[in-house]
């Protein structure tokens, strides 16, 4: 995909999202509905209020290393879902910040983010408990399919609790130049297909012809391995654009979720109506080794230094760091490094001018196109970089780009620092990597293409930067 159609698919993004509104926390009062049945969890000591119409999905699993979902429930037309998530702590107490970036890591698993869309961040009190939040409205594939995602992290009686909401919306793409009215109009068939310009502009979108086999169950197809896209229910199909907004003239809709609306106000109720027991019994397990947001904590107790690396990424020798981790495709790394201290007390110029030789040993980038943040407490001075496009140049006078993020840290003579790269276009074949998790079947993972999941790995990769966390107490 060239540079033209990332720009477009960036447009489009911000098309979708404006469309259908400002990405906000799913809250808000539900609409009538049968009464609710009350679920609850002896194990962990929680419980919530669930649809009698919803459906109990088991073995999901959000991440592809990280503990399945406690539980799962899912409307009748699987096109959103909530989980409640838990894991054992052990010892350690989680921050604010902390849980805040449980739940960020835990959205970028899910699907890629876009540079350009924004993760809400917030503190909000559910039941009897504080919960860190972040959501986003997430656009992704080609076309862009249009997702809310919800994840609200607390600690209590040593585990975290996350509760995880996803609502299917859209699938939308620009209309061709020159197709003429876009007006919003029904364009649903009696079978329930595409007619009439939506269909011969959606004409290029077919989802794959199996079909389960009898018998196949949901969970099945949910915990298959990510590479694999799921055969479409029999009650898959693109419908077209049944319930038009006047927000649609810009788009061509190949399907939307008419549903979503109430969805995300039912998926709002169940949220609030979560409760942990005060009474409950404290966990007695160790730390699970994959936290509830898919990343694992190595920590090196003698240099005096923990930092997250996503679980499914493998350790690689790489000589120079300390630890070091690699995608499956191995288009994207993590490692650490620490060393002496070049000078006994270094400046931010000091920090900045290592980071910026970080950017430097992957690849070359333009003036001015890292950007620099500087950070001090605890008696740790620290500086993070970004650059979002560095030039990695073949030995046969070709290109890939990478976008490469570091941070750099003194503390007590020495430099500690991560770096996250992941390379963003390639010539290079790559499998697609479909979202881990997604209650839509084949309509979610059908329009994922080769950039988002170079989107998505670079993501990943750079969600390790900021977990470097510098022990004052063991770093001497």
């Amino acid at each position: 995909m060239g540079q033209g159609s990332r720009i477009s698919r960036g447009l489009l993004a911000i098309v979708l999202v404006s469309a259908v509104g400002a990405t906000v926390p799913l809250r808000g009062p539900a609409p009538a509905r049968a009464a609710d049945g009350l679920y609850r969890s002896a194990a962990y000591g929680y419980s919530l209020l669930v649809p009698t119409t919803w459906v109990r999905v088991p073995d999901v699993r959000w991440t592809p290393a990280g503990p399945p979902a406690d539980v799962t429930f899912m409307p009748p037309d699987h096109q959103a879902a909530l989980s409640v998530l838990v894991s054992p702590t052990g010892s350690r107490t989680y921050t604010d910040a902390d849980l805040q970036g449980v739940a960020r890591r835990l959205l970028y698993q899910e699907n890629e983010v876009v540079n350009s869309t924004t993760v809400h961040a917030a503190r909000q009190v559910i039941g009897n408990a504080t919960y860190e939040t972040a959501s986003i409205e997430r656009a992704s594939g080609q076309p862009l399919m249009l997702t809310v995602t919800y994840v609200a992290v607390t600690q209590q009686h040593h585990r975290l609790y996350a509760l995880a909401g996803v609502v299917y919306q859209l699938v939308a793409s620009f209309p061709p130049p020159g197709s003429g009215d876009t007006s919003p109009t029904p364009t649903p068939t009696p079978e329930g297909g595409i007619s009439g310009n939506a269909a011969q502009r959606g004409a290029s979108i077919a989802l794959p012809a199996a079909t389960p086999a009898s018998g196949e169950s949901l969970a099945g197809r949910m915990s298959s391995d990510p590479a694999d896209p799921p055969p479409p229910l029999p009650t898959d199909h693109l419908r077209g654009d049944p319930c038009p907004a006047g927000s649609d003239r810009a788009l061509v809709v190949h399907d939307k979720n008419c549903a979503a609306p109430a969805e995300r106000q039912f998926l709002a109720s169940v949220l609030e109506s979560f409760a942990i027991d005060p009474h409950a019994p404290n966990d007695s397990r160790p730390a699970a080794s994959v936290g509830i947001d898919g990343y694992t904590l190595f920590t090196d107790q003698a240099l005096g230094f923990t930092v997250a690396f996503p679980g499914q990424w493998a350790p690689i020798p790489l000589q120079g760091t300390v630890r070091a981790v690699r995608s499956p495709d191995q288009d994207a790394l993590d490692l650490v490094a620490v060393e002496t201290s070049p000078v006994a007390d270094p400046s931010e110029a000091d920090l900045q001018a290592i980071a910026a030789n970080a950017v430097a040993g992957v690849g070359t980038t333009t003036p001015g196109a890292i950007s620099y943040q500087a950070s001090s407490g605890n008696g740790v001075r620290a500086v993070t970089a970004d650059a979002l496009l560095v030039v990695i140049h073949r030995s046969n006078f070709a290109q890939d780009y990478a976008r490469v993020g570091v941070v750099v840290a003194a503390y007590h003579g020495r430099i500690y620092s991560v770096l996250g790269t992941a390379i963003i276009t390639s010539a290079d074949p790559l499998p697609v990597l479909y979202p881990f998790f997604s209650p839509f079947t084949a309509l979610a993972r059908v329009y994922q293409t080769v950039v988002d999941t170079r989107s998505l790995e670079a993501g990943l990769a750079l969600q390790a930067v900021p977990t470097l966390s510098i022990d004052s107490h063991d770093a001497i």
